[in-house]
């Protein structure tokens, strides 16, 4: 089942054109969604948050809510938008993709779209560019979804958002116990330097 089947993709404005009164407004980033794949990572099922709308006719702005899923053009992986970071808008290096939950797992397909060897596959063959290669929405309507079952689909990404928050955890384990050591070293060698002063 191609994406277009299933997911309407809603691309981010692009930055150059954003009108002077929207200027305030904070732009999600690609530190944002690494921040909601790893330190906010949502291994549990969460509830969409569809209370942040863009009412306002003349605001063209894309604006995230808790839940949705964001696809980076420029990173080709997808992400689940944190509590943290709702309420901010898209430029157009990303897109929010818009379908049933129902029929579709979030955490499915960010796992599907981030890692999964077919679909990495069809991604890199749309890819496009010199300098920095990158797949455009309408490639991203193209790719394969491969389907299974809701359940699976549920017990898939579950696995692979709790496999997500623990690299996170492992990793700033990791940063604390760098700069506990270096600190001792540091400590030791300042120790080492008054010793042979006297």
């Amino acid at each position: 089942m191609k994406l277009k089947d299933v997911i309407q993709i809603e691309s981010g404005k692009n930055s150059s054109r954003v009108k002077d009164s929207d200027k305030n407004l904070e732009t999600y980033t690609y530190e944002d969604m690494v921040d909601d794949m790893g330190k906010y990572a949502a291994y549990q099922e969460t509830i969409k948050d569809d209370t942040i709308v863009n009412k306002d006719s003349d605001n063209e702005n894309v604006m995230v809510s808790s839940g949705d899923v964001v696809f980076s053009f420029v990173s080709s992986t997808a992400g689940i938008v944190s509590e943290v970071n709702q309420g901010k808008t898209l430029n157009q290096n990303f897109a929010k993709l818009i379908f049933d939950d129902k029929q579709i797992d979030p955490r499915y397909l960010c796992y599907c779209l981030n890692k999964s060897l077919d679909v990495q596959q069809q991604i890199a063959g749309f890819m496009e560019g010199i300098t920095l290669r990158r797949i455009k929405p309408s490639h991203l309507k193209e790719i394969k979804l491969p389907i299974v079952d809701l359940t699976n689909q549920k017990n898939i990404g579950h696995s692979y958002f709790a496999l997500l928050k623990r690299k996170y955890l492992q990793e700033e384990h990791m940063k604390q116990e760098e700069m506990y050591v270096l600190s001792l070293l540091e400590e030791q060698l300042s120790t080492d330097k008054l010793k042979k002063g006297k």
